[in-house]
């Protein structure tokens, strides 16, 4: 009898014991669950507040750069000019908030990898993990940059082709950045370099000389390098470029970090692929067609002879002013205005020649002391579940002097009927 009274305490117990372990796991399932809305609350209201900020800084700007001596006009034209660039500064800015608020901490990378060659190329061209200073130390991305920068037998043409097909074609931030590097390069070596070139090679072949008669025919601007090669160098330059417009659309933003999902903050609903940089397809076409127009008229008039002297130099005149044409893609290469101009985000490659979110410069750990200044998150579990334990007793009739005060058991008792 006393053994059978000692087993049924002893199922009791028991049953009061996995009651209590019942209600602490869904008290802890609550306060889980009542953290990640409150922390949601706060995030959109914290967020919609800085929206209203943030839209204050164009009345603000204007009102900085006012001046009652400028002309209405010019004064009409500068407060045009900042309205027309504030939505996408904003934009910018936003997300930017956006992440750092309600950002996801880590990426979700594939597992398939490239071949050894395509990721070596890639890892020592575009990093994932270095800045400029750090790749300036690596000599595969020097002598890639120097080559890329003669002017000569199109081989500048030729090293954006092999980079065109080793770089990551499905993401939007390397078609992008490959138009705008391309294109700047193509100011520099068939603009500015190539009009160098030029001078100093009609010095040497006029002035040099000290002759009555000069030899340019065969030592000017363009008349040492094959026209048809160089002509097959011009042409892919234009086809590479033309090629990644066209994949511009069917690209991905790899680079672009995801939210938690307590802010609704989408970029990339309201824009094109590319941004702004899609209104330079335009141009770029137009300059092609008015340069090409020109060689085509040259030719026509020297009985379409490509080894003609007079072919050779106005080809590379031709080359010189498209490459000056190219201007406005430079302007594009400038970090600041590239990220708001284009909205894309940076993206690099690691080791394995995978794209992935461009990190920056690996920066070494913080000590402990500084580990606390990061942001915090909104909300912690403990404070929720204080919250949660002031809001029952609020609703039970008791006193609450805040929510995020822990009432303590003086105050539960002093507060208890």
């Amino acid at each position: 009898m006393a053994g059978h009274t000692s087993l049924q305490m002893a199922n009791a117990m028991e049953g009061v014991r996995e009651q209590v372990v019942q209600q602490k796991q869904r008290l802890d399932n609550l306060v889980d669950e009542f953290s990640g809305l409150l922390e949601g609350l706060l995030k959109k209201k914290l967020y919609k507040l800085l929206s209203i900020v943030v839209n204050k800084v164009p009345g603000i700007v204007k009102s900085v750069l006012a001046d009652p001596e400028m002309p209405m006009r010019l004064q009409k034209a500068q407060d045009a000019a900042i309205d027309a660039v504030w939505p996408d500064v904003q934009q910018e800015i936003m997300w930017e908030l956006a992440v750092t608020m309600d950002g996801k901490v880590t990426q979700d990378l594939p597992e398939v990898r490239g071949c050894i060659c395509c990721a070596f190329l890639r890892y020592h061209l575009y990093p994932f993990d270095r800045g400029f200073w750090g790749r300036f130390r690596d000599p595969v991305w020097i002598l890639f940059t120097l080559i890329g920068l003669l002017p000569v037998y199109g081989i500048s043409p030729g090293i954006f082709c092999v980079i065109f097909l080793v770089i990551d074609k499905t993401d939007e931030f390397q078609l992008v950045s490959f138009i705008l590097e391309f294109k700047g390069f193509q100011y520099l070596t068939q603009g500015v370099i190539r009009s160098l070139m030029g001078y100093f090679m009609y010095l040497n072949c006029i002035t040099a000389p000290g002759q009555a008669e000069d030899n340019c025919a065969t030592n000017g601007p363009g008349s040492v390098a094959p026209t048809a090669l160089v002509l097959v160098g011009y042409v892919l330059q234009i086809v590479l470029v033309w090629i990644a417009f066209v994949l511009l659309p069917f690209s991905s933003k790899k680079g672009r970090s995801a939210l938690t999902g307590h802010l609704d903050q989408s970029p990339d609903s309201a824009n094109m692929r590319g941004g702004y940089i899609l209104y330079l397809l335009g141009y770029d076409l137009l300059t092609f067609i008015v340069c090409s127009g020109t060689l085509i008229y040259v030719l026509q008039l020297r009985e379409w002879l490509l080894d003609d002297w007079m072919v050779k130099h106005a080809f590379f005149a031709v080359q010189m002013v498209h490459g000056y044409l190219s201007l406005p893609f430079f302007f594009f290469t400038i970090p600041l205005l590239r990220n708001i101009l284009t909205h894309t985000a940076p993206t690099g490659y690691d080791r394995s020649g995978r794209c992935r979110r461009y990190d920056g410069v690996t920066r070494p750990p913080k000590p402990a002391a500084e580990r606390g200044t990061s942001l915090p998150r909104v909300l912690e579990k403990a404070e929720a579940s204080r919250i949660l334990e002031n809001l029952k007793r609020l609703l039970a009739g008791l006193h609450v002097r805040d929510l995020d005060t822990d009432p303590g058991p003086e105050a539960r008792e002093a507060s208890s009927p």
